[in-house]
């Protein structure tokens, strides 16, 4: 619950820091088949115009997306890209988001350990 907690707040502050409309937001949650990121995503679906639920298997990512009115479900992380805002939160060995899997000036929480998001965003985006 604390990694609930926190990903929602601070993915919900920094949308406020940048200005982030929300109610015409895209929100993309990674890992949403798991008890963290399915958690985050019926919370933060009911504040974003949009949700995105990202999962490795297609079943599940559906009956996760089936719960949340609206929710999309996709087994393409490629799909973060049209996301304002993105929590992750997989169970992967290594990273599996790279720079270019992010919108410009997206908000991203990255709650997994090890993390999803790959070093090279830091470096290579300035944004």
């Amino acid at each position: 619950s604390y990694t609930v907690s926190t990903a929602i707040e601070g993915t919900l502050k920094a949308c406020q820091l940048l200005e982030i409309d929300f109610e015409q937001a895209t929100l993309a949650v990674v890992g949403a088949t798991g008890a963290i990121g399915r958690t985050c995503a019926r919370i933060l679906s009911e504040r974003f115009g949009r949700t995105i639920l990202v999962g490795r298997d297609e079943e599940r990512t559906q009956l996760a997306a089936n719960e949340i009115p609206g929710a999309v479900a996709t087994t393409d992380a490629n799909r973060v890209r049209e996301a304002d805002a993105v929590i992750t939160v997989t169970s992967a060995e290594s990273a599996i988001l790279l720079p270019e899997h992010f919108r410009r000036g997206a908000v991203v929480c990255d709650v997994a350990r090890p993390r999803d998001v790959s070093v090279r965003v830091a470096k290579e985006r300035p944004d």
